[in-house]
């Protein structure tokens, strides 16, 4: 064996386990995987995705938050189903689709479930809203000021990012 086999072996060895460790971060009660930044490509520019986005907003919380939620209706105009597969923030580490869940046994309680996508029948409308799905801030950076607008950048499968200016406000 070469010493650059060797080496490349050693690499490997190192990298490797940290990378898959770094795909899943947990909390209490659940596994958040950290969405895939989307891919570049310098032979084929993505289409925009056929979506109207209206009453977007995030959720105002106190200083010591360290999740937050988004809140909007997407509606896909398109002809085809669209997959919203989470975005990024200037305020979190990643945005994921959450489901709101009822706990079994629980007297009514309910938790979240992380979501790989949420899917947009075509000529639907997608709405997320408080006690509902939402779109999480996932380990935020800072907590945004009400008043303040927060650049969200939305992931559709086969399109281009869609970027947003979403305001703060208080529910």
């Amino acid at each position: 064996m070469s010493l650059q086999s060797v080496f490349f072996a050693l690499i490997l060895l190192a990298v490797v386990p940290a990378a898959q460790a770094q795909q899943h971060h947990s909390m209490p009660g659940m596994t958040m995987p950290v969405p895939a930044q989307p891919a570049t490509s310098t032979a084929k520019k993505l289409p925009a995705a056929p979506v109207k986005i209206s009453g977007a907003f995030v959720q105002a919380l106190p200083p010591s938050a360290a999740d937050g939620s988004v809140y909007l209706s997407i509606t896909n105009t398109g002809k085809a189903a669209l997959k919203l597969t989470g975005g990024t923030s200037n305020v979190s580490k990643a945005v994921t689709p959450m489901q709101q869940t009822k706990m079994e046994g629980m007297a009514g309680m309910t938790g979240m479930k992380d979501l790989p996508t949420m899917i947009i029948k075509a000529g639907q409308t997608l709405t997320l809203s408080p006690g509902g799905n939402h779109l999480m801030l996932y380990r935020m950076k800072r907590v945004p000021q009400v008043g303040e607008k927060v650049t969200l950048t939305l992931n559709f499968t086969g399109y281009a990012p869609l970027t947003l200016k979403v305001p703060v406000k208080r529910l």
